[in-house]
């Protein structure tokens, strides 16, 4: 806020200083701004300005690119001249009348002005500049190639602007951006390459169309490319962040010059293929990738690294489990010499297809302790998902969780999260999961005002057209989570409305016999069976209830309920009473209400029987309302045969949970 008011001020002094001191080289209109342009004073040369902030990945890839510049397609470096022009040519440039002036009379006095305001730290969002700008783009269409890249090189020695929508600056890129369009069918791929990397160098990939243009060109010839026009395309991608539906060409065009790349180069083609959202489709070179890197681990950097493991954990299927395995025990020893960053993206990369490694997470979440202030809130977010998923506690010294904890409290964590404020949800939600509820954070995120800065659909999901992929399930889970294992917890919780709205969007409908909705997954597949078992064995339609009792999860459940003498008693009425979006508790603890909780192929850790974190919390959270939870497993019903051995298998799971002893063992194993 000091600031702020104070640049007027500074401004209007500073010209009164120098004059006073003697100071001869204050160029005319260099002072003369407008209310609106007083911060380009304060500008920093493009050549000199500070680097803020540690390289990160499109950084990282472009300096790869740059080691070897001679075969890349590269911007080539204008310097500006080692003194500027006399002000009075600078006046005269800016005087003149460049209705009709040619394109190599524009190009030099665009070159010298260039200069001019590289020395001077003048920005091109000035007034003066307007008519000479429009002279130049009027007259863009008619330069040649090496003027337009004469244009481009110059326009990068001007001080950055605020924005890419910057008075004069968007009209120069805009104008190249139409002309190097209108060029590229007959421009080669170096060509159509070296004006994409001036683009860039602008900062301009994701604002402009052309771009996008030349890596739809280069995708039709991408089996003829180079493995550097490969990598140069992919980093271009990566830097725009769009797609082409052809992505599987460059897929191909990166098995075919796998061997030729270096470990750095597999990274930044990685990369592209994250960015625009393109997994890799073919598993066995999923596999190929995967060994690769484990068996350059001890040689591979940071950041490559990051990138190659975001693309193996978007792709991995579970024929990759092997290949995953193997990568991570490469990766154990390494794990404290990698950035914390790095670290997180090692845990994660197991998460897609189960795969448990807990030499790894404990070390992890160890070196996460140490060095817990570098984390962002992203990375807290992910490695509580990670513990949660596989219901893991490392037994760090001190605690993992309270780490987190700690570091969601700090003061300094407020902007991020006020930047970010549903990774706080979210990760406060992973806690839930492990049975830890911060209750002051907690009533913090379910205040309403939290609520609305968050999400602007809350409290009002009916028709904000929300779907399963941007889903607000966090928010029930911890509203919901708090009520039933919390008794004593009096602070905020999501609003009876939001409840039912986000109820309604978030949760599937539970197969019913002849009702509209196909059969579509193995769960549904169980599920329709069941239900149709239980209704014949126990009386009806009104002795066997499909509900949500648990709305914050996605799949719903079956619910029976037996007598104190194990005769079947009708639930529907009851359920049929509550509330959409309630937790509906077991109504009467003298009877035995049992949920048949269903669970698919994928929700083990792999090549185990121990459930993933969500299904653990939904059996915890289901015996709290009164309820005994009766698991089937996708497999062990695809294994029994006939409607006899299944009718059997029925009975014998409830009455093995009768008992509370027999209940309680059941849930131990």
């Amino acid at each position: 806020m000091f600031l702020s008011k104070s640049i007027p001020f500074c401004i209007s002094v500073i010209p009164r200083l120098l004059k006073r001191s003697g100071f001869k080289t204050i160029p005319p209109n260099v002072f003369q701004l407008s209310k609106g342009h007083y911060l380009r004073f304060l500008s920093t040369s493009p050549v000199l300005q500070h680097k803020l902030y540690k390289e990160n990945e499109n950084s990282h890839a472009y300096s790869i690119m740059k080691k070897r510049a001679d075969s890349y397609q590269l911007a080539k470096k204008f310097e500006p001249s080692t003194s500027a022009m006399s002000h009075e040519r600078y006046e005269s440039i800016l005087n003149y009348d460049w209705g009709r002036s040619t394109p190599e009379d524009l190009i030099s006095s665009f070159e010298a002005l260039s200069n001019y305001a590289f020395h001077y730290n003048i920005g091109i969002d000035l007034e003066i500049f307007d008519g000479f700008v429009d002279a130049l783009t009027d007259n863009m269409k008619v330069m040649s190639d090496k003027q337009l890249e004469s244009v481009c090189g110059n326009f990068l020695k001007w001080p950055e602007t605020a924005s890419v929508k910057t008075r004069n600056f968007v009209e120069i890129w805009a104008a190249l951006d139409d002309v190097l369009i209108n060029r590229l069918i007959d421009w080669d791929v170096n060509t159509s390459l070296l004006f994409a990397d001036y683009m860039h160098k602008l900062n301009l990939s994701r604002r402009c169309d052309y771009t996008w243009k030349v890596t739809n060109k280069i995708i039709r010839v991408a089996k003829k490319l180079s493995t550097e026009q490969l990598v140069q395309s992919m980093y271009y991608i990566a830097a725009s962040r769009k797609s082409s539906k052809f992505m599987y060409s460059f897929e191909l065009a990166f098995e075919n010059q796998f061997n030729d790349l270096t470990i750095d180069e597999i990274g930044v083609v990685s990369i592209g293929f994250f960015k625009s959202k393109a997994p890799l489709r073919n598993l066995l070179f999923v596999d190929t990738l995967i060994n690769r890197v484990a068996d350059e681990a001890s040689n591979v950097t940071d950041i490559s690294l990051c990138g190659i493991l975001k693309i193996i954990r978007y792709s991995a299927k579970i024929q990759n489990i092997a290949a995953i395995n193997r990568l991570q025990d490469a990766l154990g020893p390494r794990i404290n010499d990698l950035s914390l960053l790095c670290c997180v993206h090692v845990a994660l990369v197991g998460t897609p297809v189960n795969i448990f490694h807990p030499q790894s997470l404990t070390t992890i979440a160890q070196k996460f302790v140490k060095e817990s202030n570098k984390a962002r809130m992203k990375d807290l977010e992910r490695l509580a998902f990670t513990f949660a998923e596989f219901n893991f506690n490392p037994g760090t010294t001190p605690p993992v969780f309270d780490t987190i904890i700690n570091e969601l409290d700090r003061s300094e964590r407020e902007f991020e999260i006020k930047m970010h404020p549903r990774c706080l949800v979210k990760c406060l939600s992973f806690l839930a999961m492990l049975h830890i509820f911060p209750l002051h954070l907690i009533d913090k995120v379910l205040d309403e005002k939290f609520l609305k800065s968050a999400y602007e659909q809350y409290p009002h999901f009916r028709n904000s057209g929300i779907s399963h992929e941007e889903s607000f399930r966090e928010i029930l889970l911890l509203s919901n989570s708090v009520q039933i294992e919390c008794k004593y917890y009096n602070g905020n919780l999501a609003s009876e409305n939001a409840c039912r709205d986000l109820t309604k969007k978030l949760t599937d409908y539970l197969p019913e016999p002849g009702s509209k909705y196909p059969i579509k997954s193995s769960f549904d597949k169980v599920c329709s069976e069941v239900l149709l078992l239980l209704r014949k064995m126990r009386g009806g339609e009104n002795f066997v209830h499909g509900d949500h009792v648990l709305p914050h999860f996605q799949k719903g459940d079956l619910i029976i309920c037996n007598n104190a003498n194990d005769q079947p008693v009708m639930v529907t009425d009851y359920f049929r009473a509550q509330k959409v979006g309630s937790v509906k508790m077991a109504p009467d603890s003298k009877m035995k209400w049992f949920a048949f909780v269903f669970v698919g192929r994928y929700v083990t850790i792999s090549n185990t029987r121990r459930y993933l974190g969500p299904t653990v919390m939904k059996v915890r959270q289901l015996q709290k309302i009164g309820y005994r939870p009766l698991v089937i497993t996708w497999q062990a019903w695809n294994n029994l045969k006939t409607e006899d051995e299944k009718t059997i298998y029925l009975n014998n799971l409830i009455k093995q949970n009768s008992s509370e002893d027999e209940l309680h063992l059941s849930l131990q194993q």
